[in-house]
């Protein structure tokens, strides 16, 4: 069984595991905040929430990077690390000044940012034995395995020295095959997000065997509660990601497919 590790649970982790759970693929999900795994069903149509219970959660606190390679042992005892296929992360308070939930908002913006950074570091630890091949090889001899940073990692607040201190963490390795500083809008069409999936699949040629790391800037994700942000309305910039999800599995010659044809699951 394929396993896709979701960081974060935030609505959108949530909805995203839930998509994949759709594609019958096994989602993981790193539990930061019971709190908001509790009262998630509000955040996701009903249709959806048979998915939830068969979500394998691991209940801690992002707080540093012991607690984070506690997930990855649990991953991988559990799973085994061949089974990995698919990493997103959507910690979603990184750079807001919180740090764990019972400390939220007694930490300093660059505080959060590198106790995450460690977290990060954690994951790719994990990571780097799928991924250390030659990228001149054979498609395939290249592990079958994509990585996807969903993050507000270089959020616009973030200072440049901060920003190049965290690519040359996670991009100056074997570890990750491409970096990207990917924005976008709060409100975006749907013609719009197709054609974010079409930059992303064409410029840098992600198939399921490349390595890639996305950093985007989700803003919809702090304004999660306020009542025009429905993340879930397919207007909205997070239906971007479950395309760009699907497409993963859907490449043909090493191309990605018409993302037009590619729809929410019912």
């Amino acid at each position: 069984m394929a396993v896709a590790i979701i960081r974060g649970i935030s609505p959108l982790g949530v909805f995203l595991a839930s998509a994949i759970l759709n594609n019958t693929k096994l989602a993981v999900v790193y539990e930061t905040r019971e709190p908001a795994w509790t009262s998630i069903r509000k955040h996701i149509p009903q249709r959806l929430w048979p998915s939830l219970d068969r979500i394998d959660k691991f209940e801690t606190f992002v707080s540093n990077g012991r607690m984070f390679q506690q997930f990855v042992d649990h991953v991988k005892n559990k799973y085994g690390q061949e089974s990995v296929r698919l990493i997103i992360d959507v910690s979603n308070y990184i750079n807001k000044g919180e740090g764990p939930i019972e400390n939220a908002g007694s930490r300093t913006c660059k505080s959060c940012y590198e106790h995450n950074v460690y977290g990060l570091a954690a994951l790719m630890k994990f990571a780097e034995p799928l991924l250390q091949t030659n990228f001149s090889h054979r498609a395939d001899d290249l592990p079958g395995m994509a990585i996807v940073l969903s993050t507000n990692y270089l959020e616009s607040t973030v200072s440049d020295e901060e920003k190049t201190k965290f690519l040359t963490q996670l991009g100056n390795t074997n570890n990750v095959h491409k970096t990207v500083d990917f924005r976008y809008s709060f409100r975006m069409t749907k013609t719009a997000q197709l054609a974010l999936c079409r930059s992303i699949a064409n410029e840098f040629e992600l198939t399921r065997r490349n390595a890639i790391a996305i950093s985007v800037y989700p803003r919809f994700l702090s304004r999660i509660n306020e009542p025009d942000a429905n993340f879930m309305e397919p207007d909205l910039t997070a239906s971007y990601m479950w395309e760009l999800i699907t497409a993963l599995s859907k490449e043909e010659n090493g191309k990605f497919v018409d993302l037009e044809g590619v729809r929410m699951p019912e």
